[in-house]
């Protein structure tokens, strides 16, 4: 399951990274939606609570918003349980110019038939860069 997690953290943004790029194709805002469970909430960076509707609007704004974005996922623990897989990780987004910022989340991944989990719950802290 600690791989699963692993490989569905650096997948889900690697796609959004694209998206943020510029460089998805139209479809993709649904797929990466798809991704997020009907029930999805989220705390960001910001404090503004998010809903999965509220994510794909987040998301359907900021298509090609940051072009040259790489994300890159570091310190990936994973807690699994009854009810899912807790996991946390440090994210670090850089743009071309050298800018960027760090984030630290916590997440709860619900399993699925198939290998791919379904994310519940994320929860973003802004880390000193």
């Amino acid at each position: 399951m600690n791989d699963i997690a692993h490989r569905e953290i650096v997948e889900l943004h690697r796609q959004i990274e694209t998206w943020f790029g510029g460089d998805a194709e139209d479809a993709a805002l649904g797929a990466l939606v798809e991704r997020f469970d009907p029930g999805f909430r989220m705390v960001t960076v910001r404090g503004d609570r998010l809903d999965r509707a509220g994510v794909e609007n987040l998301f359907g704004n900021l298509r090609g918003a940051r072009r040259g974005l790489r994300i890159d996922i570091a310190d990936v623990v994973t807690h699994s349980s009854a009810d899912g897989l807790w996991v946390s990780y440090t994210e670090t987004q850089t743009l071309p110019d050298g800018s960027g910022n760090r984030r630290h989340s916590t997440a709860w991944l619900i399993p699925q038939q198939g290998d791919r989990p379904l994310w519940r719950y994320l929860h973003e802290t802004t880390l000193p860069t």
